[in-house]
């Protein structure tokens, strides 16, 4: 293979040399020049190399201009289509004497010019979202990458021709200071493939493949793009709204109904989206849905957080659940692909609504504008949002700033920022929105006695009150805790990226319902169940925070705890509730409990389960393990005694540390 490579440089070595004595060729590219009687093997060594040089500074200029432009935030397709522009026009300057290598020079002038087409081709499909047309222009791409390695290969056979012809070693060194041989490229789709990922516009079609390109869009999405934004109506999401519109941007504004207590009425919400520039605005009633989910939170224990028995009942996680999943499906039914909400880069929402976006919607892609620099310059914070609208006749009337930020929905109330970051700051700068303030002494709480009664895991009743569905049940508890303070709590917490925050949360239907649900689990189930309704649900409650309620691992605890635990869960709880957390439990009843008074009674009964000899023989096989196990502790003392260990309490409370035996020490 090697000599028939020299033969074939050799050729067109001499072919070269022969052209000296042939006339001009009228059908010559404008790159070349007339051959004459001075064209030698020197000279096309020159231009051999010449040609090297210009292909690999093509190469790298191409690259440099993708850096230059992914660095930037700009178009990296288009930028690479304007350097194969440029290397195309520098390559059609430099001169070629020797006819072989005009034509290598126009073949490669030729790819140069259709990888930029090319480019440009691969561009408008990404940004109409046309996977088809994609894929052709990729493949198109890769073919024209592989007409540029003929060229490559070609051309090494001559090189090798013409200096195996040459002589004198000083050339052997200007070869040598040219990089020879020149090789192939990675396949073409594999080197455009980052560009293709960092593109603004990218989507797949989803034809059950997985996505090859960023889902988050870094800056605006292309004119007309159809946005669907989760809008609250405050006057972030209004600016939003009209600052997108302003843009050429279709929005369309999704507000979920959650029951929040905040909310006078959710339905004036969709005209004021219109009236700031959407296309289309629609209220989604999740009433029912964020209870459901609620009582199935009660009856899988999905609590993780917990300070001084006081739980966080993951009402903000339960409400993105429903609400992403809400306003995604709703999007899919409306075409509209691209979902935006007020989250921002250091808090968990972010990660939530992404997860739960993409899991109803593979083709989402997501923009938020709290995370594009250009929406961020252009409104610094509340007071240029309000002005912003002032200019635009849209004017929001700013009410007075609290000290913290607060989100509710009909499952309870987050408070949490501003002054509440510092832990000298405590929940009595509070204003409750779903009770009172229990800690203030002017404020007058009488006790009340309730009873709640479950129906396999199902809240049927709730203070006298029968209730049908699960937000009339939830609606409910809310009254009534709410009257008395009951589920309030302050807690410190890991945000998903592992760094701390602090909040301060009101539950009261949660807490209630939960108290009387946990009342009726201890009295019914044996303990490995109630062991396993605790460390299950605390992991299901950190799924559910990290925005994975629906993901495999957490159906599977759900599914658990659901069909096992909650449907023997049948009875009644009394209490009293008094300001707080303060209550008495008054009476427990349910028609199948493993507690019995009768088991364990301290006077005569009759029938008695078992007796005092039924004990002792009970306790005589306990022996059998607490002696091995004694055994046990001797050696592992008798083992570490020599590694310099202080003497353990351990040693004082099994009689010392025995030596150790012969075999061990010599071992």
């Amino acid at each position: 293979m090697r000599a028939m490579s020299r033969r074939r440089g050799l050729g067109f070595v001499l072919a070269a040399c022969a052209a000296c004595s042939a006339p001009a060729s009228n059908g010559a590219t404008p790159t070349a020049t007339a051959p004459s009687a001075e064209l030698t093997i020197e000279t096309v060594a020159e231009e051999c190399e010449r040609l090297i040089a210009t292909i690999n500074g093509g190469r790298a200029l191409v690259e440099e201009t993708s850096k230059q432009a992914e660095a930037a935030g700009a178009d990296e397709l288009e930028a690479r289509a304007r350097a194969h522009e440029s290397v195309a026009r520098g390559a059609g300057e430099v001169p070629f004497r020797t006819p072989d290598l005009q034509r290598l020079a126009g073949f490669y002038i030729g790819v140069s010019v259709g990888q930029a087409a090319v480019l440009r081709d691969m561009n408008a499909s990404l940004k109409k979202g046309d996977e088809a047309a994609l894929d052709k222009a990729t493949k198109r791409f890769e073919q024209l990458g592989q007409q540029e390695d003929v060229v490559v290969d070609e051309l090494n056979l001559q090189c090798r021709g013409v200096t195996s012809t040459k002589r004198r070693p000083r050339r052997r060194l200007a070869r040598a200071a040219c990089p020879l041989p020149l090789r192939p490229l990675l396949p073409r789709r594999a080197l455009l493939q980052p560009a293709l990922a960092r593109h603004p516009d990218a989507r797949r079609a989803g034809r059950g493949k997985r996505p090859r390109m960023s889902r988050i869009y870094r800056q605006l999405p292309p004119k007309g793009t159809r946005i669907g934004i989760a809008f609250s109506g405050g006057l972030d999401t209004r600016c939003a709204v009209a600052w997108l519109t302003e843009q050429g941007m279709d929005v369309h504004g999704y507000t979920a109904d959650l029951a929040q207590p905040d909310e006078a009425s959710p339905a004036d919400i969709p005209p004021i989206a219109l009236e700031h520039g959407a296309s289309a605005a629609k209220l989604l009633d999740c009433r029912e849905a964020i209870a459901k989910e609620g009582i199935v939170a009660i009856q899988t224990g999905a609590f993780h957080l917990s300070t001084g028995g006081k739980k966080y009942f993951n009402t903000t996680p339960l409400g993105r659940a429903v609400t992403a999943t809400a306003i995604v499906r709703a999007m899919r039914e409306d075409g509209v692909h691209v979902f935006g909400d007020g989250s921002t880069h250091k808090g968990n929402d972010i990660q939530r609504f992404f997860r739960y976006g993409v899991l109803v919607d593979p083709a989402l892609k997501i923009y938020k504008p709290w995370l594009d620099s250009a929406f961020v310059d252009a409104f610094g914070g509340r007071k240029e949002m309000s002005e912003y609208l002032e200019r635009r006749k849209l004017p929001y009337k700013m009410g007075t700033e609290k000290a913290y930020s607060t989100d509710s929905n009909l499952l309870g109330a987050t408070h949490e920022a501003k002054h509440l970051e510092e832990l000298h700051e405590s929940m009595r700068i509070v204003e409750p929105i779903m009770g009172v303030a229990f800690w203030k002494r002017d404020v007058a709480i009488e006790p009340e006695t309730v009873t709640v009664t479950f129906d396999r895991g199902f809240p049927i009743k709730v203070g006298g009150k029968a209730c049908g569905t699960a937000f009339e049940a939830v609606s409910e508890a809310n009254r009534i805790g709410g009257r008395h303070g009951l589920g309030m709590s302050d807690q410190i917490e890991n945000r998903v990226i592992e760094a701390k925050s602090r909040g301060i949360y009101e539950a009261p239907g949660m807490a209630l319902l939960h108290l009387a649900y946990e009342r009726l689990l201890s009295s019914i189930a044996n303990e490995s169940t109630i062991d396993l309704y605790a460390t299950l649900g605390r992991k299901l409650g950190r799924l559910l925070y990290e925005g994975k309620w629906f993901d495999p691992e957490a159906w599977i605890l759900k599914d658990a705890l659901v069909q096992w635990v909650a449907p023997t869960v049948t009875g009644s709880v009394t209490l009293e509730l008094r300001r707080g957390d303060d209550y008495t439990l008054l009476d427990t009843v349910a028609p199948r409990m493993a507690y019995a008074p009768q088991k364990l009674s301290m006077e005569r009964v009759e029938d008695a389960p078992f007796t005092p000899e039924d004990r002792i023989g009970a306790l005589e096989m306990q022996a059998l393990s607490v002696l091995d196990n004694r055994e046990h502790l001797l050696g592992h003392l008798a083992a570490t005694r020599g590694l310099g260990r202080p003497e353990a309490p351990m040693g004082l409370l099994l009689g010392g540390v025995p030596e150790p035996d012969d075999d061990a020490a010599k071992r």
